[in-house]
């Protein structure tokens, strides 16, 4: 399940990384040209239809199984500690702030880059930076599954939200400096991020309900996403033309490490309460 589900980011990011750049070239030539390639989902109708199998119940039972076996209960989640209902809680409320904020920059720093770096700066370039967080998230998420066998959840997640930090706040002084490469760089530490955290979101939930329950956990989990990407141009317009882009990313990133507390909070009671069982068990 670890390695599926980093693969799924790894190739959700690729696609992603496809499209901006085929997009960005074409919006070179036509700005609505772009919008063409919303039609190419349609050729996967068929394959979709005929190609992926319904999983039987007795298939799903044996999943849940496994997902409950030793890796969860014993191995690093803390499932045993707080409850299913907290869990969910936390992933739903970190996931909502996670896109609210990241969507600042997928709305945003075609502008910014226009505005405030390079007012000449062609659309493939633009496209570029962004398809960049894709890439490296596609690279983090491919090796999702090594890295889980040596951290926890919870030590993901500190590292993941703080590689996002560091990247909207580099991105915030870029215009400063009206540097692109710094735009560049900053999209590989925040795509590093990125890779990290949509399949510990994943795994974390999945490890945390059965298959009877899992399929309403996941469709809540993606309605926070979906709200959080709605919320946030509609409460970072404002703010942007009251202040500036830099300061909309240098709010966003100090969120992402504002939040670092949540995961920080729960991997000292797991510590705590794993050292105290060790205790008790001698």
């Amino acid at each position: 399940r670890n390695r599926v589900l980093g693969f799924q980011v790894a190739f959700g990011a690729l696609g992603a990384v496809a499209y901006t750049l085929i997009g960005s070239a074409l919006s070179d030539v036509a700005w609505n040209y772009p919008f063409l390639l919303f039609f190419f989902p349609a050729l996967l109708i068929p394959s979709t239809i005929f190609l992926l199998p319904e999983p039987s119940k007795e298939e799903l039972l044996e999943n849940d199984a496994l997902c409950e076996a030793p890796e969860f209960n014993s191995n690093n989640t803390g499932n045993n500690i707080f409850s299913t209902k907290l869990i969910i809680a936390i992933c739903y409320l970190l996931i909502f702030v996670t896109m609210f904020i990241f969507y600042v920059g997928t709305t945003q720093i075609s502008f910014y880059i226009k505005d405030d770096i390079d007012p000449s700066i062609s659309d493939f370039k633009i496209g570029l930076a962004i398809a960049l967080v894709m890439f490296a998230a596609a690279i983090m998420g491919a090796f999702y599954k090594f890295i889980k066998k040596w951290f926890n959840f919870f030590t993901i997640f500190i590292a993941g939200f703080s590689l996002l930090g560091a990247g909207f706040i580099i991105i915030s002084y870029a215009g400063a400096y009206t540097s692109y490469n710094m735009i560049l760089g900053a999209a590989v530490v925040g795509g590093l991020g990125t890779g990290l955290i949509l399949p510990n979101f994943n795994l974390y939930l999945c490890n945390s309900t059965t298959s009877k329950n899992r399929g309403k956990i996941i469709s809540g989990y993606n309605a926070m996403w979906y709200i959080g990407e709605a919320l946030s141009p509609i409460v970072f317009e404002p703010i942007i033309r009251n202040t500036s882009y830099s300061s909309a990313f240098l709010i966003g990133g100090i969120v992402y490490f504002s939040v670092l507390i949540i995961p920080l909070a729960l991997l000292i009671v797991y510590l705590v309460n794993k050292k105290s069982s060790q205790i008790l068990a001698n």
